[in-house]
C-alpha cells in the first residue's frame, strides 16, 4: 500500500512539474503557492490524468480476468467463474429496462430523446462490458506468448 502512495504521489509531482513548466518538486510547489491560476492549472492536470493515479486495488481488468481465470481453472465449469454469475445477474436488467422502455409492460411518458438515452445507455454498459471482458479475455488468452 505504501509502496502505491509513493507512487502515486511521484506522479503527481511529475504532473505538477510538467503543468508548471519546473525543473525539480520544489520549483513546482514554489509555483503553485505564489500564483492561484497556476495551482488551479496543476489541479486540472493532476484531474485530467486521476485514473492513472488511482486504482482500487484489484489489477483494475488485467486483476479481474486473472482472478477469473484461477475460478474456473480451479473448478472448470464456466458456472465456476464469479464473471459469469455477475453477468447472469446484470442480464435480466437489459431486458426490464429495454421492455419498460419500449412498452411491454406499459408505455413510459418519455419522449423520444429520453428513450433512446437509457436505452443506449443499459446496452452499452452491460452487454458492452461484458462482451469487452469475454472477448478480452479470450483473445488474450488464445494469444502466442510475446505478442503486443
Amino acid at each position: 500500500m505504501a509502496e502505491r502512495n509513493v507512487k502515486a504521489a511521484e506522479l503527481v509531482f511529475d504532473i505538477a512539474k510538467t503543468a508548471t513548466e519546473s525543473v525539480n518538486a520544489q520549483q513546482a510547489v514554489e509555483k503553485i503557492t505564489a500564483d492561484p491560476a497556476i495551482a488551479a492549472a496543476v489541479a486540472k492536470a493532476v484531474e485530467d490524468r486521476w485514473f492513472e493515479l488511482t486504482e482500487a486495488g484489484g489489477g483494475g481488468i488485467e486483476g479481474a480476468r486473472k482472478a477469473d481465470a484461477a475460478f474456473v481453472a480451479a473448478g472448470s465449469h464456466v458456472w465456476d467463474s464469479p464473471s459469469f454469475w455477475a453477468s447472469v445477474m446484470l442480464l435480466p436488467l437489459v431486458y426490464f429496462v429495454m421492455g419498460g422502455v419500449v412498452g411491454v409492460w406499459g408505455k413510459l411518458a418519455l419522449n423520444a430523446e429520453v428513450t433512446a438515452s437509457i436505452i443506449t445507455g443499459i446496452v452499452t454498459l452491460i452487454v458492452g462490458g461484458m462482451s469487452g471482458f469475454y472477448f478480452g479475455s479470450t483473445t488474450s488468452r488464445n494469444k502466442p506468448q510475446g505478442t503486443p
